[in-house]
Protein backbone atom coordinates (compact mmCIF):
# COMPACT_ATOMS: atom_id res chain seq x y z
CA UNK A 1 0.00 0.00 0.00
CA UNK A 2 1.04 3.59 -0.52
CA UNK A 3 2.76 5.57 2.23
CA UNK A 4 1.10 8.86 3.09
CA UNK A 5 2.12 12.10 4.75
CA UNK A 6 0.11 13.28 7.75
CA UNK A 7 -1.76 15.78 5.54
CA UNK A 8 -2.57 13.24 2.84
CA UNK A 9 -3.57 10.66 5.45
CA UNK A 10 -5.96 13.16 7.06
CA UNK A 11 -7.44 14.10 3.70
CA UNK A 12 -7.82 10.44 2.71
CA UNK A 13 -9.67 9.62 5.93
CA UNK A 14 -12.01 12.60 5.43
CA UNK A 15 -12.66 11.51 1.85
CA UNK A 16 -13.50 7.95 2.89
CA UNK A 17 -15.78 9.08 5.71
CA UNK A 18 -17.60 11.42 3.31
CA UNK A 19 -18.46 8.24 1.39
CA UNK A 20 -19.74 6.63 4.62
CA UNK A 21 -16.80 4.26 4.78
CA UNK A 22 -15.17 3.28 8.03
CA UNK A 23 -11.41 3.69 8.31
CA UNK A 24 -9.14 1.15 9.96
CA UNK A 25 -5.65 1.37 11.42
CA UNK A 26 -3.87 -1.94 10.79
CA UNK A 27 -1.10 -2.73 13.25
CA UNK A 28 1.04 -5.79 12.37
CA UNK A 29 2.87 -7.51 15.22
CA UNK A 30 5.67 -9.97 14.57
CA UNK A 31 8.88 -11.11 16.18
CA UNK A 32 12.60 -11.51 15.60
CA UNK A 33 13.35 -15.11 16.47
CA UNK A 34 14.75 -18.34 15.10
CA UNK A 35 12.76 -20.09 12.39
CA UNK A 36 14.79 -23.22 11.95
CA UNK A 37 17.97 -23.53 9.90
CA UNK A 38 16.51 -22.03 6.71
CA UNK A 39 13.85 -19.35 7.19
CA UNK A 40 14.83 -15.80 8.21
CA UNK A 41 14.66 -14.63 11.81
CA UNK A 42 12.28 -11.92 10.54
CA UNK A 43 9.70 -14.54 9.41
CA UNK A 44 6.87 -13.48 11.75
CA UNK A 45 7.42 -9.80 11.00
CA UNK A 46 7.41 -10.39 7.23
CA UNK A 47 4.23 -12.47 7.36
CA UNK A 48 2.36 -10.09 9.69
CA UNK A 49 3.16 -7.06 7.53
CA UNK A 50 2.23 -8.80 4.29
CA UNK A 51 -0.98 -10.20 5.75
CA UNK A 52 -1.99 -6.73 6.98
CA UNK A 53 -1.37 -5.33 3.48
CA UNK A 54 -3.35 -8.11 1.81
CA UNK A 55 -6.18 -7.81 4.31
CA UNK A 56 -6.39 -4.04 3.86
CA UNK A 57 -6.55 -4.53 0.10
CA UNK A 58 -9.26 -7.18 0.38
CA UNK A 59 -11.37 -5.01 2.69
CA UNK A 60 -10.92 -1.77 0.72
CA UNK A 61 -14.39 -1.71 -0.87
CA UNK A 62 -16.01 -1.96 2.57
CA UNK A 63 -13.64 0.06 4.72
CA UNK A 64 -10.43 1.87 3.91
CA UNK A 65 -7.35 1.09 5.97
CA UNK A 66 -3.81 2.29 6.55
CA UNK A 67 -1.12 -0.24 7.44
CA UNK A 68 1.27 1.03 10.07
CA UNK A 69 4.85 -0.25 10.49
CA UNK A 70 5.14 -3.62 12.19
CA UNK A 71 5.97 -3.99 15.87
CA UNK A 72 8.94 -6.26 15.28
CA UNK A 73 10.08 -7.09 18.80
CA UNK A 74 7.93 -9.16 21.17
CA UNK A 75 8.26 -11.85 23.88
CA UNK A 76 9.83 -15.14 22.76
CA UNK A 77 11.51 -16.67 25.81
CA UNK A 78 11.41 -20.24 24.54
CA UNK A 79 13.64 -19.33 21.57
CA UNK A 80 16.14 -17.16 23.39
CA UNK A 81 19.03 -19.63 23.09
CA UNK A 82 19.11 -19.36 19.30
CA UNK A 83 21.42 -16.87 17.61
CA UNK A 84 19.64 -13.69 16.53
CA UNK A 85 16.52 -14.18 18.65
CA UNK A 86 15.43 -11.02 20.47
CA UNK A 87 12.99 -11.47 23.32
CA UNK A 88 11.26 -8.50 24.93
CA UNK A 89 10.00 -8.53 28.51
CA UNK A 90 6.20 -8.93 28.60
CA UNK A 91 5.67 -5.77 30.68
CA UNK A 92 7.75 -3.69 28.28
CA UNK A 93 5.89 -5.16 25.29
CA UNK A 94 2.46 -4.60 26.84
CA UNK A 95 3.21 -1.00 27.74
CA UNK A 96 4.66 -0.25 24.31
CA UNK A 97 1.78 -1.74 22.29
CA UNK A 98 -0.74 -0.21 24.68
CA UNK A 99 0.70 3.26 24.06
CA UNK A 100 0.55 2.71 20.29
CA UNK A 101 -3.10 1.68 20.44
CA UNK A 102 -4.11 4.53 22.75
CA UNK A 103 -2.34 7.03 20.51
CA UNK A 104 -4.17 5.70 17.43
CA UNK A 105 -7.51 5.87 19.25
CA UNK A 106 -7.09 9.36 20.69
CA UNK A 107 -4.97 11.23 18.16
CA UNK A 108 -6.28 10.02 14.79
CA UNK A 109 -9.84 9.67 13.43
CA UNK A 110 -9.71 5.93 12.78
CA UNK A 111 -12.89 3.97 13.55
CA UNK A 112 -11.11 0.79 14.56
CA UNK A 113 -7.71 -0.79 15.15
CA UNK A 114 -7.03 -4.20 13.65
CA UNK A 115 -4.03 -5.97 15.17
CA UNK A 116 -2.57 -8.56 12.80
CA UNK A 117 -0.34 -10.91 14.79
CA UNK A 118 1.75 -13.80 13.47
CA UNK A 119 3.59 -14.54 16.73
CA UNK A 120 1.69 -16.80 19.11
CA UNK A 121 3.65 -15.93 22.25
CA UNK A 122 2.49 -12.32 22.01
CA UNK A 123 -1.21 -13.18 22.08
CA UNK A 124 -1.73 -13.31 25.89
CA UNK A 125 -0.20 -9.84 26.26
CA UNK A 126 -2.22 -8.46 23.34
CA UNK A 127 -5.45 -9.83 24.78
CA UNK A 128 -4.67 -8.12 28.09
CA UNK A 129 -3.94 -4.83 26.30
CA UNK A 130 -7.13 -4.96 24.26
CA UNK A 131 -9.28 -5.85 27.25
CA UNK A 132 -7.93 -2.94 29.29
CA UNK A 133 -8.32 -0.34 26.55
CA UNK A 134 -11.81 -1.48 25.60
CA UNK A 135 -12.90 -1.56 29.23
CA UNK A 136 -11.62 1.98 29.78
CA UNK A 137 -13.39 3.23 26.67
CA UNK A 138 -16.71 1.86 27.91
CA UNK A 139 -16.16 3.55 31.28
CA UNK A 140 -15.48 6.91 29.63
CA UNK A 141 -17.75 9.40 27.93
CA UNK A 142 -16.52 9.00 24.37
CA UNK A 143 -17.65 6.62 21.66
CA UNK A 144 -15.94 3.25 21.61
CA UNK A 145 -13.48 2.31 18.89
CA UNK A 146 -13.07 -1.47 18.71
CA UNK A 147 -9.68 -3.16 18.68
CA UNK A 148 -9.92 -6.43 16.78
CA UNK A 149 -7.24 -9.12 16.91
CA UNK A 150 -6.42 -11.22 13.84
CA UNK A 151 -4.30 -14.08 15.22
CA UNK A 152 -2.77 -16.22 12.49
CA UNK A 153 -2.90 -19.25 14.79
CA UNK A 154 -6.71 -19.09 14.68
CA UNK A 155 -6.78 -20.62 11.20
CA UNK A 156 -4.55 -23.61 12.04
CA UNK A 157 -7.42 -26.10 11.84
CA UNK A 158 -8.66 -24.61 8.57
CA UNK A 159 -5.22 -25.03 7.00
CA UNK A 160 -4.92 -28.58 8.30
CA UNK A 161 -8.25 -29.52 6.71
CA UNK A 162 -7.48 -27.81 3.41
CA UNK A 163 -3.93 -29.12 2.96
CA UNK A 164 -4.38 -32.48 4.75
CA UNK A 165 -1.19 -31.85 6.73
CA UNK A 166 -0.72 -30.89 10.37
CA UNK A 167 0.95 -27.50 10.89
CA UNK A 168 3.84 -27.14 13.29
CA UNK A 169 6.07 -24.15 14.09
CA UNK A 170 9.53 -22.64 13.63
CA UNK A 171 9.45 -23.17 10.70
CA UNK A 172 6.85 -25.55 9.38
CA UNK A 173 5.46 -26.03 5.86
CA UNK A 174 2.81 -23.37 6.48
CA UNK A 175 5.37 -20.65 7.23
CA UNK A 176 7.46 -21.80 4.28
CA UNK A 177 4.49 -21.43 1.91
CA UNK A 178 3.52 -18.04 3.34
CA UNK A 179 7.05 -16.79 2.79
CA UNK A 180 7.44 -18.39 -0.64
CA UNK A 181 5.02 -15.95 -2.30
CA UNK A 182 6.62 -12.95 -0.58
CA UNK A 183 10.34 -13.74 -0.95
CA UNK A 184 10.29 -15.91 -4.07
CA UNK A 185 13.41 -17.23 -5.79
CA UNK A 186 15.50 -14.32 -4.55
CA UNK A 187 15.51 -15.98 -1.15
CA UNK A 188 14.49 -19.56 -1.93
CA UNK A 189 17.28 -20.38 -4.35
CA UNK A 190 17.64 -23.86 -5.83
CA UNK A 191 20.53 -24.57 -3.45
CA UNK A 192 18.47 -23.59 -0.41
CA UNK A 193 15.52 -25.69 -1.57
CA UNK A 194 17.81 -28.70 -1.97
CA UNK A 195 19.08 -28.19 1.56
CA UNK A 196 15.52 -27.97 2.87
CA UNK A 197 14.52 -31.14 1.05
CA UNK A 198 17.50 -33.04 2.46
CA UNK A 199 16.76 -31.73 5.96
CA UNK A 200 13.11 -32.73 5.61
CA UNK A 201 13.94 -36.25 4.40
CA UNK A 202 16.66 -37.05 6.94
CA UNK A 203 14.93 -36.02 10.17
CA UNK A 204 11.88 -37.15 12.14
CA UNK A 205 9.53 -34.26 12.88
CA UNK A 206 6.81 -36.16 14.73
CA UNK A 207 5.55 -34.16 17.70
CA UNK A 208 3.81 -34.92 20.97
CA UNK A 209 1.82 -32.56 23.16
CA UNK A 210 2.86 -32.60 26.80
CA UNK A 211 0.92 -30.89 29.63
CA UNK A 212 4.15 -29.10 30.52
CA UNK A 213 4.85 -25.53 29.47
CA UNK A 214 8.10 -23.59 29.41
CA UNK A 215 10.30 -26.27 27.80
CA UNK A 216 12.96 -24.47 25.71
CA UNK A 217 12.55 -24.85 21.96
CA UNK A 218 15.92 -26.55 21.52
CA UNK A 219 14.73 -29.42 23.76
CA UNK A 220 11.47 -30.08 21.90
CA UNK A 221 12.37 -29.53 18.27
CA UNK A 222 14.72 -30.54 15.45
CA UNK A 223 17.11 -27.59 15.17
CA UNK A 224 14.24 -25.31 16.13
CA UNK A 225 11.67 -26.91 13.81
CA UNK A 226 8.43 -28.40 15.13
CA UNK A 227 6.41 -30.27 12.50
CA UNK A 228 7.13 -30.94 8.83
CA UNK A 229 9.21 -28.15 7.30
CA UNK A 230 7.95 -28.73 3.74
CA UNK A 231 4.45 -29.32 2.36
CA UNK A 232 3.42 -32.50 0.61
CA UNK A 233 4.04 -32.12 -3.12
CA UNK A 234 6.36 -29.79 -4.96
CA UNK A 235 4.04 -27.29 -6.68
CA UNK A 236 5.11 -24.76 -4.10
CA UNK A 237 4.22 -21.54 -5.92
CA UNK A 238 0.74 -22.86 -6.58
CA UNK A 239 0.40 -23.99 -2.97
CA UNK A 240 1.76 -20.66 -1.76
CA UNK A 241 -0.85 -18.75 -3.76
CA UNK A 242 -3.51 -21.12 -2.44
CA UNK A 243 -2.57 -20.68 1.21
CA UNK A 244 -2.57 -16.89 0.87
CA UNK A 245 -5.95 -16.83 -0.86
CA UNK A 246 -7.43 -18.99 1.89
CA UNK A 247 -5.74 -17.03 4.69
CA UNK A 248 -6.87 -13.64 3.40
CA UNK A 249 -10.41 -14.92 2.79
CA UNK A 250 -10.73 -16.39 6.28
CA UNK A 251 -9.49 -13.24 7.98
CA UNK A 252 -11.46 -10.83 5.78
CA UNK A 253 -14.64 -12.82 6.50
CA UNK A 254 -13.88 -12.71 10.23
CA UNK A 255 -13.11 -8.99 10.15
CA UNK A 256 -16.23 -8.14 8.14
CA UNK A 257 -18.42 -10.05 10.59
CA UNK A 258 -16.64 -8.56 13.64
CA UNK A 259 -17.06 -4.98 12.46
CA UNK A 260 -20.70 -5.44 11.48
CA UNK A 261 -21.57 -7.10 14.78
CA UNK A 262 -19.75 -4.53 16.88
CA UNK A 263 -21.22 -1.44 15.26
CA UNK A 264 -24.68 -3.03 15.17
CA UNK A 265 -24.78 -4.28 18.76
CA UNK A 266 -22.00 -2.93 20.92
CA UNK A 267 -21.12 0.58 19.80
CA UNK A 268 -21.65 3.00 22.69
Amino acid sequence: MEKLSTLKLSDKIKEQKSQNKRVIAYLPIGCIEQHGPFLPIETDTIIASYLAERLAGKMEEQCWGYVFPCVQYSPTKSNINYCGTISINEDVFRNYVKEICISLITNSPFDSIVIVCSHGSAIPSINEIVFGIMHNQYQGQTSVKPIILMDIMDITNDLRKEFKQTPGRHADWREFLLLYEILGKDYFSNDLIEEMIEFSETNDFSTTSLPVIGIPMERRSVKGVIGEPLPIGEEWLELSNKIWELTVKLFSDKLTWSLEEFFRKYQK
